[in-house]
């Protein structure tokens, strides 16, 4: 690359303290402009120096000579003072050594991290790479290790990510004795920020899972699955696990736990595809515990489904058998539910005067908006004996029940 030379040379005189960065800055620019032709004007080069041209460092100028300590007046003698008991005489301490000036070690690191650079390929940077550099403590050694690992990053962006992310040559090296070797930047960045340890690829592999891919590792932990999860779930007989079974399940939070509560609770035969179906409907041990509290014992992972598709809840299956109804089926649960009979309508029913209703004739009266006032009205103007067929037909044809109780009262006799 044209100027590579100079551009290195400025970073030397740079890290070496004999440029400011200000200083370089403008050379850098120098030579930007000449690559592509253009002319920087004279006045913003001016003061810029050139290696060959800078002025020698002056020397220390030596310390002035101090004006001489005038002598100090006679003191006037001081009667002697008896030296007091008991006081042991003060050690004499020794002056405190001089501390050597310690200057830093900057040609030689720097002119290492360039030869360094200039191996990854990298020979062009700006100040703010520099600064990145010291920053993230890309040093030579860094550089070097990994690249004999075999990470190659393309640019100084990569490094830096890779230095950002905690990805160090002990890391690469754990990695590629698991056997997961030719990773990329991404991969590594990828599996650092998911904390993927080797330890945890180790004991991955001594379950059998000795062939996954970066994808694999980091859809695993993103879903939690650890060794101990899967072999939990080997120990309840799930010995043929894929991955794509185990991510399955942690996107359901399906958990060993969960398995050994439903199968204590009767649910013994159990396949991957059933716990995902009670994982996906929200089916809980505590529910299938409850509705076999109240007599189903004997539910099917299909009712279970059914039970949570329509919303019927423990709570609602309690409080329709407070009102009577204790021998409703899973069947009768559903069609209730479907229709928005809840336990409240059938208490307010009731108190309108029809006590004696089947589970059709409250899905009826629902499905045709007969309210428990309509009820209560229709009673009040044509009595006691109206059935619950008349009330719903008197609904379907918009009826008002004040026109039938003023006919009523008029003597018109209502068939």
């Amino acid at each position: 690359m044209e100027f590579e030379k100079e551009r290195l040379m400025i970073l030397n005189m740079i890290a070496e303290g004999r440029i400011t960065a200000e200083e370089g800055e403008q050379l850098f620019r120098a030579l930007d402009a000449s690559e592509v032709g253009d002319v920087i004007p004279s006045e913003e080069l001016t003061d810029v120096p050139d290696e060959s041209a800078l002025p020698p460092v002056p020397p220390v100028p030596p310390i002035p000579s101090l004006d001489p300590v005038p002598p100090v007046p006679p003191v006037h003698a001081v009667p002697h003072v008896a030296p007091v008991p008991h006081i042991a005489a003060i050690p004499h301490v020794a002056p405190v050594p001089l501390i050597p000036a310690v200057f830093p070690q900057q040609r030689q690191g720097s002119a290492s991290l360039v030869a360094a650079l200039r191996e990854a390929g990298i020979d062009r940077l700006t100040l703010s790479d520099v600064q990145e550099m010291q920053i993230n403590n890309i040093t030579p050694e860094y550089i070097r290790e990994m690249r004999t690992l075999g990470v190659q990053p393309a640019n100084l962006s990569e490094w830096l990510e890779l230095r950002n992310q905690n990805v160090t040559p002990h890391y690469v090296r754990e990695l590629r004795e698991m056997g997961i070797t030719d990773l990329s930047v991404e991969d590594l960045v990828e599996l650092s920020n998911h904390d993927i340890s080797a330890k945890f690829v180790t004991d991955m592999h001594s379950l059998g899972f000795d062939d996954m891919s970066i994808e694999d590792l980091v859809e695993l932990s993103e879903h939690d699955i650890s060794p101990k999860f899967v072999a939990e779930m080997r120990n309840l007989g799930f010995d043929d696990l894929s991955i794509e079974n185990l991510i399955e399940l942690g996107e359901h939070d399906i958990s060993p736990k969960f398995v050994a509560e439903m199968r204590n609770l009767g649910l013994d035969d159990l396949s991957i595809d059933n716990l995902i179906e009670l994982g996906n409907h929200d089916i809980s041990p505590k529910f299938v515990a409850e509705m076999r509290n109240l007599g189903y014992d004997d539910m099917s992972i299909d009712n279970l489904i059914e039970l949570s598709n329509h919303d019927v809840s423990s709570k609602f299956v309690a409080e329709m058998r407070c009102l009577g109804f204790d021998d409703l089926s899973i069947e009768d649960l559903v069609e209730l539910s479907n229709n928005d009979v809840r336990p409240r309508f059938v208490r307010e029913i009731r108190e309108a005067g029809l006590e004696d209703l089947s589970v059709d004739d409250l899905v009826e009266l629902s499905n045709q908006d007969v309210s428990p006032r309509f009820v209560r009205q229709v009673r009040q103007a044509l009595g006691d004996q109206v059935t619950i067929e008349q009330i719903i037909d008197y609904r379907n044809q918009d009826i008002d029940p004040e026109l039938l109780q003023e006919l009523r009262a008029s003597g018109v006799k209502m068939e």
